[in-house]
């Protein structure tokens, strides 16, 4: 071999090397790296003077965990077609009690008359309890946390009904895969179970509910997610349409190192007439902190209903026949809000006959109801009359279905 071909083969014994090297991540002196997708097993490589010595690592065990059975199956099926269930072929045999059975009449009555054409369930949004044959179909803003404390105790994650009651709100978001849902076991499976099982969800006047909602995201809670993601990138969009191409500095402002009065000094700005400089502030203030306005929100979702399906708005907010189809599935007990306690008690005393009595869990019947009559007024008050009918006509479903007067 001449010089020439040792240098061209030295060099490429060189750059296969490199390549090599570069495809195991580089920490520190400590590289890790998955095999495949088999995640289960870290393979550690240490790599000491010679580079050669090779470690293989179990990963460590978290004895802080719940029981494996509070924690969902990685298979995911989102969706059923509610041909696919054949609810003739119910095998519960019992009729629920009153007031569930005239209600459940009433809803079926109203969906033939509506012509509500939908037949997809989804899956993602059930909830249920192998033990005690239950499934919920989730309802944010209608007592779901309430509701999913109990199915957490119900599945025996937690034995202890003083706690359950307040157990952290994060485990209990459906996204963290703690709670067992239908989307997370087959189809069959899935199938079996929505036919044999005890099926319930909460109603809620859907107004009520709408206010309910933006109280609970833009005011009161502490977390930032939603002021972030919705009330600020809102504001930001509709400051945009306002000015028409004149450019503001919305990170500083948004961060607070420019203040909204300096902003409003700006010549540029004082040439706007009165009515865009109220409604540019207002919108500066919203880029600040997040917090929408009750108005800024109700139009945040007209306009969002302009581009998408009513089915598609986030989960609190989106219209409560979208998330449970009580016109493609057979429920047995549909729970009133306002009578929630009551209500919810007797569905607990029924599923529960079987359990020893001081291993029942039941509801305070003092359930105070945060988002009376009073609030959703006033805060429907605050809207323009276009709005209102857009919002009435967005929400008409729930409110003939579910059998409320499209005035509240």
């Amino acid at each position: 071999m001449s010089g020439r071909s040792k240098v061209w083969a030295t060099c490429i014994v060189a750059t296969f090397a490199v390549l090599l090297l570069a495809r195991i991540p580089y920490h520190s002196n400590i590289h890790t790296a998955y095999k495949g997708k088999a995640r289960s097993h870290v393979l550690t490589t240490i790599y000491k003077a010679d580079r050669t010595s090779v470690v293989k690592l179990e990963p460590k065990l978290n004895h802080t965990r719940p029981s494996p059975r509070c924690y969902e199956a990685r298979y995911f099926n989102k969706w059923l077609n509610a041909s696919d269930l054949n609810m003739d072929s119910d095998t519960k045999t019992s009729q629920p009690p009153e007031p569930h059975l005239t209600r459940l009449k009433e809803i079926s009555s109203r969906c033939e008359l509506s012509r509500y054409t939908n037949k997809r369930i989804d899956l993602s949004r059930f909830v249920f309890d192998d033990e005690h044959k239950l499934i919920m179909c989730v309802v944010p803003k209608a007592a779901c946390t309430t509701w999913k404390r109990i199915m957490w105790y119900l599945n025996g994650c937690e034995n202890d009904k003083e706690k359950v009651f307040k157990l952290n709100v994060a485990i209990l978001d459906l996204t963290a895969r703690r709670l067992k849902r239908l989307s997370s076991v087959s189809k069959e499976s899935a199938i079996a179970k929505l036919r044999s099982y005890t099926k319930f969800f909460v109603k809620r006047s859907p107004f009520e509910r709408l206010v309910s909602a933006y109280r609970n995201k833009f005011i009161t809670s502490k977390n930032p997610n939603y002021r972030e993601k919705i009330g600020r990138q809102y504001a930001i969009v509709q400051t945009a349409k306002l000015l028409q191409g004149l450019r503001l500095p919305m990170r500083g402002i948004a961060r607070g190192r420019v203040g909204i009065d300096d902003v409003m000094n700006d010549v540029r700005i004082r040439s706007l007439n009165e009515s865009m400089q109220e409604s540019l502030r207002k919108y500066l203030v919203t880029i600040r902190h997040g917090n929408l306005t009750f108005e800024q929100f109700t139009s945040h979702i007209v306009k969002a209903t302009e581009y998408i399906l009513p089915r598609e708005l986030d989960v609190h907010w989106r219209p409560q026949v979208e998330l449970c189809n009580p016109c493609a599935l057979k429920y047995d007990y549909v729970i009133d809000f306002r009578k929630m306690a009551a209500e919810s008690n007797k569905l607990l005393q029924y599923i529960q006959r079987n359990d020893d009595v001081l291993d029942q869990i039941r509801l305070n019947e003092t359930h105070e109801v945060l988002t009376n009559d009073e609030a959703v007024a006033s805060h429907m008050n605050l809207l323009d009359d276009d709005v209102r009918l857009k919002l009435k006509r967005i929400y008409a479903k729930d409110s003939y279905i579910l059998g409320y007067s499209p005035k509240r």
